[in-house]
């Protein structure tokens, strides 16, 4: 068991109550959470999931990696149901039985690697509503019974940013849009890494190369494969400028950092991006 100093210990239960109080409900913050099981190589990864962040193409990725090492066969059902396969028989750990204090001591053990990743925000938003309002799904049905709207009822992507941009109730509401600073607790929890899904392969190529000592990431593309698009880019452009400007005004937390993460990355593993327009 790893021991800490008494300093550590007082720091890692204001981590607790911190990430406690963001999430609300702890088991919010463990479904966001992939912890990879014990293993005899390598290091241990601690994937914090963004939600609309390729997270599922990443979960599969690390997954498949995991289970030829471990000659494991691949489990069925996979990736489709691969935010589903915590357990033995898989490749991450099972954290409904796993406390709040154990998660911590495992994200701040030194063997363990820990990592997100970031979208750009205003494109983020438009793919939650494409994905969860504008199409029909459970979350799209709950949020118009919020609002007062019949489950049939259209919400435009403007109607949706007016929603999101004047009642935070909505802004909160689900994870697919919620903040991904709140999202990945980024003021809270230490990473070594936060990748930037506009350069997926490169930055899941440094995750690879840190915990498995290989230089090139096989990515399982769950879009191709599961066939989920949302047709973002298209509807993000068609923005208006003023919508555009009430997204950066309520999400300007996540626009800073994901400036700061697009700086470090450039920095450290000379990735370019194209200048804002």
């Amino acid at each position: 068991m790893t021991r800490f100093s008494r300093l550590e210990q007082m720091h890692r239960r204001t981590l607790n109550q911190s990430i406690a109080t963001n999430f609300a409900q702890t088991r919010l913050f463990k479904h966001n959470c992939y912890v990879s099981r014990e293993l005899r190589w390598g290091r241990r990864l601690f994937f914090v999931k963004v939600h609309k962040c390729a997270s599922t193409s990443i979960i599969a990725t690390c997954a498949a990696e995991i289970y030829r090492r471990r000659g494991m066969p691949v489990p069925d059902r996979f990736p489709a149901e691969v935010h589903r396969q915590k357990g033995e028989a898989f490749a991450f750990e099972d954290l409904a039985g796993r406390n709040l204090a154990w998660m911590t001591e495992q994200f701040h053990h030194p063997n363990t690697f820990k990592f997100s990743f970031v979208r750009e925000p205003i494109g983020r938003v438009v793919s939650a509503w494409a994905d969860k309002v504008r199409r029909p799904s459970a979350t799209g049905r709950r949020l118009r019974a919020h609002l007062g709207l019949e489950s049939h009822d259209e919400l435009s992507l403007g109607e949706f940013v007016e929603r999101l941009t004047t009642d935070t109730t909505v802004l909160d509401f689900d994870h697919h849009w919620r903040p991904q600073v709140r999202e990945g607790a980024f003021d809270i929890l230490k990473y070594d890494f936060v990748g930037d899904t506009t350069h997926l392969q490169a930055c899941m190529d440094h995750v690879f190369q840190t915990v498995f000592g290989r230089d090139t990431a096989p990515i399982v593309n769950t879009r191709k494969l599961i066939g989920h698009r949302t047709d973002s880019h298209a509807h993000a452009a068609a923005l208006s400028r003023e919508h555009r400007a009430a997204l950066e005004r309520t999400f300007q937390e996540d626009v800073a950092f994901y400036r700061q993460v697009q700086l470090n990355l450039t920095r450290a593993l000379g990735l370019s991006y194209e200048p804002r327009t």
